[in-house]
Parts: C-alpha cells; structure tokens; sequence
C-alpha cells in the first residue's frame, strides 16, 4: 500500500530479496535502475517472492542504455495481477512504463516464476534467459521484444492477447496450452506444466543454470512458481545416491555451510559449490571414493581464497551417470 514503488533500488546495490509480499503499492512492485557502474559485478536475487496488485509493473528494470556489470536473477516468483507488465523492461532512465521493450544487455534470468494476469507479461531484454516460466492470460501481450541474445526455452504462454511478440522462443520446448492453474496458482496433477521443465540447461556446452534437486519432487521441475508435491519420480538409476546427498546446513547460512554425502557404493564423486550463474566457485572433493560417508564444509571463499558475496549458491553432487545439486544462501 505504498504510495510509489514497494522497493527502489538506484545506484550500486546487492541484494537478496527472499520470501516476501509486495502488493497493491501505487507504482511498481520493485523498481531497479541501472545507473552507469564498472566495478565489480553487482548481483540482486529475487526469489520466492510473490508480487501482486501493484498500480505499474511486478517488476521493472531501468536501464542507463549503456551495459553495466550487474546480474539481475528472478526465480520461483508469483508475479501476477499487476496493473502493467509482470516484469518490463525499460530504456533511458524512463520510469513511466510504456510498454517499449528496452534492449537490456546486462544478464536477467527468468527461472520458475508464474506471471499471471498482467497487462503484459515480460517485455525487453537483450540477455534475457527465461526458463521453466508460466506466462498467461496477459491482457495484451505474453512475451514481447525479447530477442538479441535472448534465451526462452521450457515456458508455458497461453490465454495472452498476443502470445509472443518479435521475441526468440524455442520452439520445441515451449507449451501452448491450458496450465489449468488452480486458485492458489498451483498445478493439478492433469496440467501439461507437470515435469515439463528443465533441471539444468547449457550454452555453448558450459551449464549457466542447475535447478536444485530438492525443490522438485518428479522426474522433472514443474513449470512456474508452485510445485506439485503429489507427482513423484519413479526410483531409477541414481536414485540411492540422490537420497544420500544432504541438503546444505544451516540454510540460510554464515560462516561455515556444512554438507555430507553417504556413498553407497565405490566410485568416482564430485562436489562443487556454485554460483547462480553456473560458475564452478570451490571444488571440495574430487575422488574415486570408497563407500562411507563424507562430511564436508565450505567456508564461503573461492578457491583462490577470496570471500564470496552475499547470495544464493548451489552444491552440484556429480557422479558419471547424473548430477544433483541443492541450493542455499549465504549471509556472509
């Protein structure tokens, strides 16, 4: 209910907004302007949020029109009913959403969020990697301008005015048809976004994205923000290792983050910590293991020894026939 945004960010901000309420504010939900900045990367997470009612946009990025080293992640998100577009993207310091699409090039990853019921769904950017996203009933326009070196594949668009608009979509991937949404947004077991996402996806053959395994419970992610707890996998190959990888603990966490692996069975094992952008930050067992069980910890540096930022993190457990990983935040 406040009068302008819910959260304006301006200037060199890192910042992990997790599990909140944002609504009904008189302008947008959250409003980040990208000010000219050359240092080191800065980072803002929102995750787990969900972003309703608001007189403008759920989201709204604002760039300076020149790139900038930040990193923008948007994941498992309820971004719906908002006056103007789910998540828009804008150019030039303007804060007056006009629907334009701005050509963004800083990285924002869209992963697991259900926008729903916006006038626009996602408009812009030029980087843009939009994943395992529901994007429905906009009044106007699902998907528009989001194209370059825009990556969309494993989303939903259905009951838009438009679908998509002048935007790169994998084609193959993407769904077309009723989710079925339920009132609390969730999915009944019947909805074709049951198990149609991606757990892990690559660029190039390098992984930029890895879905924690502990936040799906069937063979794959659900699409949008709310998972089906009642769809189960069927026990296969891996499944005794992925029982045996504990999720990281305290979560969130400072100081050390501990970890423990029990190997069932002889054979080689790799555990790594890292970043949301899939870069490998501290390899912490790399072994043709014996069966028994591993304790480890990781204390939020990097294997040069340099303190990591503040931010959300993933412990990838490999092994040659799969990988599993779970994710965690670190408070310092």
């Amino acid at each position: 209910g406040n009068s302008d945004d819910g959260i304006d960010f301006d200037n060199e901000v890192n910042a992990l907004i997790l599990d909140n309420t944002i609504r009904n504010n008189g302008d947008d939900g959250i409003e980040i302007r990208m000010q000219p900045y050359t240092g080191p990367q800065l980072s803002i997470t929102i995750l787990g949020n969900t972003i309703s009612g608001n007189g403008e946009d759920g989201i709204q990025l604002i760039s300076s029109n020149v790139w900038t080293s930040r990193k923008i992640t948007v994941e498992d998100n309820l971004i719906v009913n908002n006056a103007m577009a789910g998540v828009g993207m804008m150019c030039c310091e303007n804060t007056v959403e006009n629907y334009q699409g701005a050509s963004i090039v800083e990285r924002v990853g869209l992963f697991n969020n259900t926008i729903a019921g916006n006038d626009h769904g996602v408009t812009g950017g030029d980087s843009l990697l939009a994943l395992n996203n529901l994007i429905v009933n906009s009044t106007h326009i699902g998907l528009k301008n989001a194209d370059a070196g825009t990556i969309t594949a494993y989303n939903l668009l259905y009951g838009n005015g438009t679908n998509v608009s002048a935007s790169n979509v994998d084609m193959a991937t993407t769904l077309f048809s009723d989710p079925l949404l339920q009132l609390d947004w969730s999915l009944p077991v019947t909805s074709p976004g049951i198990d149609a996402g991606t757990a892990e996806f690559s660029v190039n053959g390098e992984v930029v994205w890895v879905k924690d395994s502990g936040a799906y419970s069937g063979l794959a992610p659900d699409l949008g923000a709310v998972e089906n707890p009642n769809v189960v996998s069927v026990p296969g190959e891996g499944a005794g290792w992925d029982l045996s990888f504990a999720p990281p603990a305290p979560n969130p966490s400072r100081g050390l983050t501990f970890l423990r692996l029990d190997v069932p069975t002889a054979g080689r094992v790799r555990l790594a910590i890292v970043d949301v952008a899939g870069r490998n930050v501290r390899l912490l067992l790399d072994e043709i293991a014996s069966p028994g069980r591993r304790e480890l910890s990781w204390d939020g540096r990097s294997e040069a020894g340099v303190p990591m930022p503040v931010g959300v993190y993933f412990a990838r457990f490999t092994t040659p026939s799969f990988t599993r990983s779970h994710r965690f935040v670190r408070l310092d």
